[in-house]
C-alpha cells in the first residue's frame, strides 16, 4: 500500500479493489552498465521509495493486437484506466502501481509543491483527455539521439547525494517516456515476474484453471450511468 492517500478504487476505469502486497526484490550488489540496452517486456522498471512498483506500459492494445506499435500509452487519455492523481491504478490482484510521476509521493518527499501538479494531474476517472490523439500509442514515439541529455533508457551518468563519485541513474520525466522503457543493465529476475509473494499459484478444480489470488469480496463496480452522473456533477 502507498504511504500517501491513493485514489478511489474501485472506479469507472478500474474495477479492482486495492489490497496490500508483499514483494521481494533481489538486486545485484554491483550492477554493470551494458553496451546495449535491454528492452522491457511487460515488467516494472523498479520500485519507488514507498515500495510501489513503477510500471511504464499499459496492458491495453488496439483491437487486441499485441504489438508495441498499437499498445496504448497509459497517460495519453485515449482510454480510461481509472488513474488517480499520482498516475496510478490497481491490477486485478489488488496491486497499486504507478504509470507516471507519483505526484503525492513527490509532494511528501518535498520534491514537488502541491500547486505544481496541475499540468500532470488526473481525476479518478483517468488523465485529462486531449483534443488530438497523436501520441496515443507506443509506436507513435521514436528516440532521437542528441535531442536531450538523456539516453535511450532515459538515464545518464551523474553525481547524486548518495554517489558522490558518480553513477548511472534513470530519470522520470513529464514527457514521454515518463518512466524509462529500457534497462541500461541486466534486470533482476524478480522485476520480470512482477508477482507479489501474497499471490497464490493457480489451482485446478475438476479441470477448471482458477487463480485464487484474483478472488476477493469486491463491491459492484460503478455502472456507466453512475460514471456519467459523476462526470456531470464534476463539471457543474
Amino acid at each position: 500500500m502507498p504511504d500517501h492517500l491513493p485514489g478511489q478504487f474501485q472506479n469507472c476505469g478500474t474495477p479492482n479493489e486495492i489490497r496490500a502486497q508483499t514483494y521481494v526484490y533481489r538486486l545485484a550488489a554491483a550492477p554493470r552498465v551494458q553496451e546495449r540496452p535491454t528492452r522491457m517486456r511487460r515488467q516494472s522498471l523498479g520500485i519507488a521509495l514507498n515500495g510501489v512498483p513503477l510500471d511504464p506500459g499499459a496492458a491495453e492494445w488496439l483491437r487486441g493486437v499485441r504489438s508495441e506499435s498499437w499498445q496504448y500509452e497509459p497517460l495519453s487519455g485515449a482510454i480510461a484506466l481509472g488513474l488517480d492523481e499520482s498516475h496510478a491504478h490497481v491490477q486485478p490482484t489488488g496491486a497499486y502501481h504507478y504509470h507516471g510521476p507519483p505526484m503525492a509521493l513527490l509532494v511528501d518527499l518535498g520534491l514537488r509543491h502541491q500547486s505544481d501538479g496541475e499540468q500532470l494531474s488526473a481525476s479518478h476517472g483517468g488523465p485529462p483527455r486531449r483534443e488530438r490523439y497523436a501520441g496515443t500509442f507506443a509506436g507513435d514515439y521514436v528516440y532521437t539521439a542528441g535531442a536531450g541529455d538523456l539516453d535511450e533508457c532515459n538515464g545518464r551518468f551523474c553525481v547524486t547525494p548518495d554517489f558522490l563519485n558518480g553513477t548511472y541513474a534513470y530519470f522520470l520525466t513529464e514527457s514521454r517516456p515518463v518512466i524509462p522503457r529500457q534497462f541500461r543493465g541486466t534486470p533482476a529476475a524478480d522485476f520480470a515476474t512482477r508477482r507479489s509473494i501474497t499471490e497464490q499459484p493457480c489451482a485446478r478444480v475438476r479441470g477448471v484453471r482458477r487463480r485464487t489470488h484474483c478472488a476477493s469480496s469486491r463491491r459492484r463496480p460503478p455502472s456507466k450511468a453512475e460514471c456519467h452522473d459523476r462526470a456531470t456533477n464534476r463539471r457543474r
